[in-house]
């Protein structure tokens, strides 16, 4: 006759290796422990599947959340750039309103020859001027010291 310990321990089956309590082995048919067996699968395969989903929803609820921050940034940019784009327009077109008041170059150095032409005519005239002015002074002298010398032997 078998000791009661020992009979125990040949129905008690451990269901795996983390399971801390044992149970008693109870033989059942077949088809019980199949269904019961794919139950379990199914369980924990759908119980995966919900976490797997539930990881899936977080992860495209945070590719929402970066896309919208993305596109947040890119609409920040683009304002940015066309307002800079419409202040270099400005520039653009102060700088070509203020062009209209500037003389040309080719321009600039044909008035500033025909300028230095007239300067230099002038100089001739001028110096000719002085030199006349200067002759008639000395003339005036000359006239004026005879006046005198003539006056001074005259009485």
């Amino acid at each position: 006759m078998k000791h009661p310990d020992e009979e125990i321990e040949e129905k008690v089956q451990q269901m795996s290796e983390n399971d801390s309590r044992p149970t008693l082995f109870v033989p059942l048919a077949l088809v019980q422990f199949i269904d019961r067996t794919v139950e379990a699968e199914r369980k924990m395969t759908d119980s995966e599947f919900r976490r797997r989903d539930a990881e899936l929803e977080a992860h495209a609820r945070l590719d929402d959340l970066r896309h919208e921050a993305g596109d947040a940034k890119i609409q920040k940019a683009d304002k940015d750039l066309e307002r800079r784009l419409e202040e270099m327009n400005n520039f653009r077109t102060q700088i070509n309103t203020e062009r209209v008041d500037y003389l040309r170059r080719d321009m600039y150095d044909r008035e500033n020859a025909a300028m230095s032409d007239r300067v230099k005519s002038l100089e001739i005239v001028r110096g000719e001027q002085s030199g006349k002015a200067a002759a008639y002074a000395s003339m005036v002298g000359v006239v004026v010291v005879f006046v005198q010398v003539a006056l001074h032997f005259w009485k």
